[in-house]
């Protein structure tokens, strides 16, 4: 399905911020939600929308906040979760999910993984030079 020009349009974005550093998908997907409350206009057919994450740093980086913590059950669970995906190919899902979703993102200029997929290391062939 292609934009329908003939329909109303409306694009809005919002910067939030969690309260702790955080990798947790829980976490996450409520801040997401939260904005999107915080936007989204009744009478409108929305296409997509996109979450862009800014100040990533590495888990063993973080800096602690004095009062706030981000809840020490979501790293384990975390965990099981990301277990779980990786041996049965993503089919734990939270509740706002959609468990039927049939589309998948275009990725037709995806660049090799090559420093973290076997099969698209480069080879590189003799050729008689």
């Amino acid at each position: 399905m292609g934009y329908e020009n003939d329909l109303k349009q409306y694009r809005a974005s919002i910067s939030l911020y969690t309260p702790t550093p955080t990798n947790s998908s829980i976490t996450l997907v409520k801040t997401a939600l939260t904005g999107l409350s915080m936007i989204y206009k009744e009478g409108y057919n929305y296409k997509k929308a996109g979450i862009i994450a800014l100040k990533l740093t590495p888990a063993k980086e973080k800096q602690f906040k004095l009062f706030l913590e981000e809840n020490p059950e979501h790293e384990q669970l975390m965990k099981v979760v990301d277990q779980l995906n990786f041996r049965e190919n993503g089919k734990v899902k939270f509740g706002g999910q959609d468990l039927g979703r049939t589309w998948r993102i275009k990725q037709e200029k995806l660049s090799n993984r090559f420093s973290t997929r076997l099969n698209e290391i480069i080879q590189v062939k003799n050729a008689n030079i």
